[in-house]
């Protein structure tokens, strides 16, 4: 099978300080990737302070050893990873079964035993790609100071714009600053669920939990519906719960 990735590369970080277990690892990518015709971008970490000093948003996979002799603890690793990101895909490599369980209380998609055989890292691979393959589709491209960002569409609360800073609001309670317009997003991400309640702000109506005369809540939040805004809004808000509510 070929699979087809709408993107150009799949960026993929691996946590090992077992030298012949990383070029091990490494030359899995390699071969598989030919396989399935996929290009992987694939940095290295020997050492937890070496990869959060360098990490980036950006990372689809990470490859992370549950049993570094020196470089840490690998599902300590991960609870510090999902604090920021709730997005990359976490496989780990263990030598002994029974720790791979502890694996998805950090949401990891999977697991391999050492020593690592080719075939057992196809199959986790092949589920690791589709999932990737189905994001894909429901990701969104954001530009910001730092570069270009992936952002799941699910997860993008709501957009602010304040000034001359637009800033997105994240499920996680995390933020970050974009470079376009709010009417760019506007146009860009009307066709997921979004709508302006007011000039500051466009919501993903996946999060509204009421509108109630002139204010929107989003969870503990509360944004304020602009007169001029309030009639399309509300009409965008039940449109929502007839046409995407069953796709939460």
């Amino acid at each position: 099978m070929v699979y087809i990735l709408n993107m150009q590369k799949v960026y993929v970080t691996i946590i090992e300080d077992n030298k012949e277990d990383l070029d091990n690892e490494i030359n899995y990518f390699n071969k598989y990737g030919k396989e399935k015709n996929i290009d992987f971008s694939i940095s290295h970490f020997s050492t937890s302070k070496d990869f959060f000093d360098r990490y980036k948003l950006d990372q689809d996979i990470i490859v992370l050893d549950i049993d570094l002799e020196k470089g840490g603890n690998g599902l300590e690793i991960a609870k510090k990873i999902r604090e920021f990101d709730s997005n990359v895909l976490i496989l780990f490599v263990t030598n002994l079964a029974k720790y791979a369980c502890k694996g998805y209380e950090v949401e990891a998609v999977d697991f391999l035993i050492k020593p690592v055989r080719y075939d057992s890292f196809t199959l986790r691979m092949d589920k690791v790609i589709k999932i990737l393959d189905r994001r894909v589709q429901e990701e969104y491209g954001v530009s910001t100071n730092e570069g270009y960002r992936k952002v799941p569409i699910k997860s993008i609360k709501y957009i602010e714009v304040e000034s001359h800073d637009v800033k997105f609001y994240l499920d996680n309670n995390t933020s970050f600053l974009a470079r376009e317009s709010l009417k760019f997003y506007e146009n860009d991400l009307k066709q997921y669920g979004f709508s302006r309640c007011n000039n500051c702000y466009l919501v993903n109506l996946k999060f509204v939990t009421s509108v109630d005369k002139y204010e929107c809540r989003i969870k503990d939040e509360v944004l304020q519906i602009s007169h001029p805004k309030r009639r399309a809004f509300v009409n965008d808000f039940m449109n929502y719960l007839m046409k995407f509510d069953s796709i939460k």
